[in-house]
């Protein structure tokens, strides 16, 4: 372990404290290939990677939404939004003084949509923060618990996904996503250079590792699960096989229409051009839906799932720009 250290705060020139978390495990054998903090850093403020105008796009969920559905990219259905005590439905402004007001306004809401259930989510908060959901037959409660983030706030108010049947039988309280990593190379082509799927656990109805769920890299020839998955260190950073609540075994687990979920954030980087973004993909009944993008993706994630990014030769390419610019 110590000379695996030394060498490695040798190659990243840092104190490789992510070596610690989970690559002192004798079953993680490509460590040289990991990232790590200080590359990951680079990555993320690269401006050879990241342009402004594609940035501010991909972090305001409110715009990141109404730029899919001009593009008639699949994406939830937006219903409503507010930026502090206005709320907008139907091209109509609603100013919200009380909470009996906004009561109001979603039981309006959810007469006239007709709808279970909405699913409310912060314009630029990441790791599911502040993301809940409103049901039709108990919002009250809700509503009162999160009245002052409304009025001190911007969200976007979503019909929620209908989760394929076979992803609902591993886990149905949480909409569970694939994360997908796209970089356009130096001769501008698109690459997927990896994939992996996030599944919650209990009653709680985000996917996110960092919120207690786990995640499990994808073979992406086949689109079917690989052998075991992980939990993030903070949540005993155990290796998981088969799903803790329902014990649906996870390896080998074909991924519904996942071929079709490739194609579409291949087509979104057409609409977003930046050349590196982690999507979050959900799969609903009817197919592959875009819930939102990330400029900077937690790439310690994909390190794990894929055992070492930068085996991937794309990546290595890309880090050569990284570090020529640093």
């Amino acid at each position: 372990m110590c000379k695996e250290v030394a060498i490695l705060a040798y190659l990243r020139g840092e104190i490789p404290k992510f070596y610690l978390k989970h690559l002192y495990k004798k079953e993680f054998k490509n460590w040289k290939y990991y990232l790590g903090t200080r590359y990951g850093n680079l990555i993320r403020l690269s401006k050879v990677l990241h342009k402004p105008e594609n940035v501010s796009i991909i972090s305001n969920k409110l715009l990141f939404a109404f730029h899919l559905e001009r593009h008639g990219l699949e994406t939830p259905k937006m219903v409503a939004y507010n930026l502090g005590s206005r709320f907008f439905y139907k091209e109509k402004c609603h100013e919200i003084g009380t909470k009996a007001d906004l009561l109001k306004f979603f039981e309006n809401t959810f007469d006239d949509r007709k709808v279970d259930a909405l699913f409310v989510r912060p314009y630029s908060l990441y790791g599911g923060d502040g993301i809940f959901k409103l049901r039709a037959t108990d919002f009250a409660d809700t509503l009162d618990a999160h009245f002052e983030h409304f009025m001190k706030g911007g969200f976007i108010i979503t019909e929620c996904i209908v989760q394929h049947p076979q992803v609902a039988k591993i886990h149905n309280s949480s909409v569970n996503s694939i994360r997908f990593l796209t970089y356009i190379d130096d001769i501008k082509e698109v690459h997927i250079v990896s994939a992996f799927m996030r599944f919650g656990t209990g009653s709680r109805i985000i996917d996110n590792a960092c919120a207690g769920g786990f995640f499990i890299g994808i073979d992406m020839p086949s689109g079917r699960l690989k052998e075991k998955g992980y939990r993030l260190a903070i949540y005993s950073g155990k290796e998981v096989f088969e799903h803790p609540d329902s014990k649906f075994k996870l390896e080998g687990f074909e991924i519904p229409y996942f071929k079709e979920a490739c194609d579409l954030v291949k087509k979104a980087v057409q609409h977003i051009p930046d050349r590196l973004i982690g999507w979050d993909v959900a799969i609903s009944t009817n197919g592959p839906v875009i819930i939102e993008a990330n400029e900077g993706p937690g790439l310690h994630i994909s390190d794990m799932a894929y055992d070492g990014l930068l085996r991937n030769e794309h990546i290595q390419e890309m880090m050569r720009n990284v570090l020529s610019e640093s």
